[in-house]
């Protein structure tokens, strides 16, 4: 599920998602600073996560593209990639990381939704 600390007890720690072909999966992690709640679903257009961050921790986010997609083809970013991300709900630019697209602020704690589609532009 890609949840790794990037400081001690998880007051700060990275959602760096591998799902391959899953279509969903689920991760409880017990903490010091509380349970982290991961949920991600996945179809061949949209990847999506619901996640519980633990209060007095944050959280840097990033999504690969959903299973049926690819960033590139031959090195080349495609057309029908469109890399903005949905975060609770409202739409932002995410900044890229290889193939991977993050938010750009970390999440703070509380239960946040994040979502990757890739549709025609």
């Amino acid at each position: 599920m890609g949840v790794q600390p990037l400081s001690p007890g998880y007051t700060h720690f990275e959602v760096f998602p591998q799902p391959a072909n899953l279509s969903w999966a689920a991760l409880s992690l017990p903490t010091l600073q509380g349970t982290i709640q991961l949920n991600l679903n996945q179809t061949a257009s949209l990847i999506n996560i619901t996640l519980v961050i633990p209060l007095g921790s944050t959280a840097h986010v990033c999504l690969p593209p959903p299973t049926a997609t690819s960033s590139t083809i031959d090195g080349v970013r495609t057309a029908a990639q469109h890399e903005t991300l949905t975060i609770d709900g409202q739409k932002i630019a995410g900044v890229l990381d290889g193939r991977m697209l993050c938010v750009p602020k970390n999440l703070s704690s509380g239960e946040h939704a994040v979502a990757r589609a890739v549709r025609s532009v």
